[in-house]
């Protein structure tokens, strides 16, 4: 069994500027709540602009962490967005379903 420390499954990123080089991010911290080790098996995106770093070993111990970062890439498209991440394992209810929301403003325009 898993259990997202302190957070939703769902994270709305505001606004973020289109053509920016910064990346922006989010870092959902994933436990292992169950007897048995965890494994991560896959990890699937909806769009190409979103960059996902985490342990290449893929295998959490009992009572152990697992960080998961995502970095949204900004588009060359103005908007709202909305982009899913699902991680393939060996836990009850697998796929888990993470989800980034947000807007791509013009460089020029961030509302305070």
């Amino acid at each position: 069994m898993i259990e997202l420390i302190g957070d939703d499954a769902s994270y709305n990123m505001g606004e973020i500027q289109v053509g920016s080089p910064n990346l922006r991010g989010k870092e959902w911290l994933i436990q292992n709540i169950g007897n048995a080790n965890l494994k991560i098996d896959s990890v699937e995106v909806s769009c190409e602009c979103l960059e996902i770093l985490y342990d290449s070993v893929n295998v959490v111990a009992p009572n152990k962490y697992f960080p998961f970062r995502v970095f949204v890439k900004p588009e060359n498209v103005l908007g709202d967005f909305y982009r899913e991440i699902r991680i393939f394992g060996n836990f009850e209810g697998s796929p888990l379903e993470l989800t980034l929301e947000g807007t791509f403003v013009a460089s020029d325009y961030i509302r305070e």
